[in-house]
């Protein structure tokens, strides 16, 4: 039983990290084109509408040929299930909490005559993290922490 746990959690933890990384990525890059922003993240964000009893055997067909040891071919599978949820709950977040800045912030982060790296890095991002959540559920994309 012990080797199952190591395995799930093994699994959970790689993807939920890459899959973060990943997500808070495609919402920096949608926040600074917005152009690909408006087109890219309702593409992102239906995966997340895809229900994941649909897309395992999908995810384990498309990875028939990673190795010929099963074991390994079903830890990729899930890897890459794990990441694909986890990338689109975090880029629709991230881009939220990147984009609603309080009223007047940028105006006065103008006001001083910072650059679009210092108005990302010193007002952006801090305002990004309350909205970084690494819960998996439909339900919560889009809302802060408390």
């Amino acid at each position: 039983m012990l080797v199952n746990i190591k395995s799930t959690v093994m699994v959970s933890a790689i993807g939920l990290i890459v899959g973060s990384v990943i997500g808070y990525l495609v919402a920096v890059l949608a926040t600074m084109a917005p152009k690909w922003g408006g087109a890219g993240l309702p593409i992102v964000s239906a995966f997340n509408a895809i229900p994941i009893v649909a897309l395992a055997p999908v995810m384990t067909n498309w990875t028939k040929d990673v190795s010929n040891q099963p074991e390994v071919r079903s830890m990729v599978a899930k890897i890459l299930v794990v990441m694909i949820v986890s990338i689109a709950s975090m880029s629709i977040n991230a881009y939220r909490g990147l984009n609603e800045l309080k009223p007047f912030a940028k105006d006065m982060m103008a006001s001083y005559a910072a650059t679009k790296r210092q108005v990302f890095f010193k007002l952006q991002m801090p305002n990004s993290v309350p909205y970084i959540r690494w819960e998996m559920t439909p339900t919560s994309i889009g809302t802060p922490l408390k």
